[in-house]
């Protein structure tokens, strides 16, 4: 701050002079027993005066941390907005160090508040003045008294290694069309979840490598791979006898049996554990086909770790959008004795989502079912520290302290980090906020800033000169100098964003759906078929994801409409011998040869952002509001006509059933799955850009 505040080193009973400041637990808790009773062992903090001093003391030791900057924030104008250097703080220095506010204590809404993604020293010390802290076990969490946690995911074959059981137990490894294959773990395969030997084998390895020979943590994590490949073997796919006698069957449920299988795994895992190293707490991950609650109790030494990946950030838990997420969430708390959360809040932050609004009703209701901690995925690196700075600052500010309302925090935040050019910065974060929960398009984890910087502000121009003029304008009017390079950053990113997107975004009638008259547009073979609008490999579906230059299976797509119905004919080239219908139907739609449209057909009712429409060569359909489950699922037809090594399909999407008008042209997209063998797949895509995101979706026009 510039204050000169002589640091005395000395015994506590030799200070004479008045106007101390004692910091640490020890110094304060024989004069405020009351306090240090109520901070436990809590990350808070209290400060208070007496006969002249001031004393800052926390329950653990980063709380007396916290309560420094917390004393600091108060008592001058410094704030802590970005981790890069240059960026840092920013602050007006001062001789005097006048402390305006006393006697008061506090403790976090939620326990423990940590962040994940590749962090450093640099975003651990960021996160500390802000009331948060890294979970990385480089970074030394014991100077500042915070315990250990060695929260892991994806690691359930870091102890089960394939090199070391893999010619003698290929049994412990997953199945997958009836051959023990080598599972490297992450994105690439499971363990059996039927072998309680190779639990066992686990449990060892992780107590020697892992317990006894790693770094000491109040908590180890044991979680999901990141992929749904599970084991096919027989005894993986036999009924599960619960306790009390229930029976719980594949065909049942699946997503409730996969769950159950994996945790009665993971749960002989802790009891092995607890059994060699009584005491042990393990951290399992509620993610992939562990996020539904199981049909059975899990250990006391397991706590869970929800990971609501598929939730809606335009929504609160209350939303429609939500109903699922919410519905584990409640599950989840009445199974915990308590609930930490894997939260992904972060992952699309290299765009100013405004999701600050969601998370000021959503904590408050976290930290209602339980929860102890959260762990939030918040990348720190490129844009996302700069465009989401407030964002981040708010979020933490919540995470601590959930009741104070949220206006204050972000007017706090602009005061402090823009000064002179607070208005003009408001303009752009309230007018993009407005606009961003107008519109019933969800937001994801994946979300891309680019798609997204076009969709809003070349999509709304009269928005989009809104936002920039007042960029432009703060930046003209920033009186202090980091906010004024702050504010040059975020202008720079942004008018680099809105360049790119102009390059590949599209302002509605990129695409006009021909009208057709006469009933044949139903049959595959149908005469109108050659008036639609035609999507080619070569053209308009190039691969996706860049897995391969181009494309080797043949496919396309059809488009038209009679002023009723929307009519989508699908093409395409598949192996018969790879979908087989016995593999097909032990198998979800979505991981085998399928297409799937993505229709758009209101961009202002958040209960259905877009509808998620699948169907594959047997004919199943799926319908989705986005990623979920819809109650009333519109209907639908579709024939399926299957031949040697092609297969076509027409479906029929009646206006009525989905609401297309012409008020609202529909936005479509569309994806195909190609199952090329047993390991091996080919996507293609319309725009080859994205799949959920709905900036890639492509605005029609229905031709009269």
């Amino acid at each position: 701050t510039g204050a000169d505040l002589p640091v005395v080193v000395s015994n506590i009973r030799t200070i004479e002079q008045s106007n101390n400041v004692f910091i640490g637990r020890a110094l304060a808790e024989k004069a405020f027993p009351e306090d240090a009773a109520w901070l436990g062992e809590s990350q808070g903090f209290a400060i208070r005066e007496k006969d002249g001093d001031l004393y800052v003391f926390g329950g653990a030791g980063a709380g007396a941390l916290f309560g420094c900057y917390d004393l600091l924030e108060r008592a001058t104008d410094i704030i802590w907005p970005c981790r890069e250097e240059g960026f840092d703080r920013i602050f007006t220095p001062t001789k005097d160090l006048v402390v305006r506010k006393t006697n008061y204590r506090e403790k976090p809404t939620i326990a423990r508040r940590t962040f994940m993604h590749d962090h450093d020293i640099r975003d651990f010390y960021h996160f500390l003045r802000n009331r948060a802290y890294s979970a990385s076990l480089d970074c030394p969490l014991k100077r500042v008294g915070l315990e250990m946690d060695g929260s892991e995911c994806h690691n359930t074959l870091r102890y089960l290694p394939w090199s070391k059981y893999g010619k003698t137990h290929p049994e412990f490894y997953a199945e997958r069309d009836g051959k023990r294959l080598e599972q490297r773990g992450g994105f690439d395969g499971n363990a059996c979840w039927s072998s309680m030997l190779g639990a066992e084998e686990y449990a060892k390895n992780f107590v020697k490598e892992r317990i006894d020979g790693g770094l000491p943590c109040f908590q180890y994590g044991i979680g999901a791979e990141d992929n749904n490949l599970v084991c096919q073997c027989k005894a993986c796919q036999e009924p599960i006898k619960l306790p009390g006698g229930r029976i719980l069957r594949l065909e049942d449920d699946e997503e409730l049996f996969r769950s159950t299988k994996f945790l009665l795994w993971i749960s002989h895992i802790a009891e092995t554990i607890d059994r060699i190293r009584p005491g042990t707490q393990i951290e399992t991950i509620a993610y992939m086909y562990a996020n539904r609650p199981p049909a059975i109790t899990l250990p006391k030494n397991v706590a869970v770790q929800y990971a609501p990946i598929s939730k809606n950030m335009k929504e609160d838990y209350f939303g429609k959008s939500n109903r699922k997420a919410k519905l584990y969430l409640d599950q989840w708390a009445e199974r915990c004795k308590e609930l930490s959360f894997f939260e992904y809040w972060g992952d699309g932050s290299a765009f100013p989502r405004p999701i600050s609004k969601i998370l000021a009703v959503d904590i408050p209701y976290m930290a209602a079912h339980k929860t102890t901690c959260v762990h939030c995925e918040w990348t720190q690196r490129k844009d996302s520290p700069f465009v989401s700075a407030m964002e981040f600052w708010v979020t933490c500010r919540l995470l601590w302290n959930a009741e104070r309302p949220l206006e204050e925090y972000r007017e706090e935040y602009l005061r402090k980090a823009y000064r002179g050019a607070a208005d003009d910065m408001r303009v752009f974060y309230d007018n993009l906020r407005e606009a961003w929960y107008k519109d019933s398009s969800p937001s994801y984890y994946y979300d891309n800033a680019v798609g997204l910087t076009g969709y809003y502000f070349l999509g709304d121009e009269k928005l989009g000169f809104t936002c920039f003029n007042a960029l432009s304008n703060a930046y003209a009017k920033a009186d202090h100098p980091v906010s004024k390079a702050l504010i040059g950053k975020i202008k720079e990113i942004m008018e680099r964003n809105l360049a790119q997107a102009r390059k590949t975004f599209v302002k509605g009638g990129s695409s006009s759906i021909p009208k057709v008259a006469g009933d044949s547009i139903r049959a595959i073979e149908g005469a109108e078929w050659g008036q639609a609008l035609v999507l080619r490999a070569d053209k308009e579906l190039p691969s996706m994801f860049k897995m391969v230059k181009e494309l080797t299976v043949p496919v396309e797509v059809r488009v038209a409409h009679d002023g009723r119905n929307l009519y989508v004919k699908y093409h395409a080239g598949w192996n018969p011998a790879v979908f087989n219908e016995k593999a097909a139907k032990e198998k979800s739609m979505w991981s085998n040869e399928h297409w799937e449209l993505f229709l758009q057909t209101s961009r202002s009712d958040p209960a259905v952002p877009y509808y998620m429409l699948g169907v594959d060569p047997m004919g199943r359909k799926e319908t989705l509001a986005g990623t979920n489950p819809m109650e009333n699922p519109p209907k639908w037809t579709a024939e399926v006509r299957r031949t040697g090594d092609e297969w076509d399909a027409v479906c029929v999407f009646p206006f009525a059933e989905f609401n297309i008008t012409k008020d609202f042209a529909p936005r479509l997209h569309f994806m195909h799955h190609a199952q090329k063998s047993v390991e091996k797949c080919e996507w293609a895509s319309w725009k080859s850009f994205g799949v959920h995101n709905v900036s890639a979706f492509t605005e029609c026009t229905l031709a009269d």
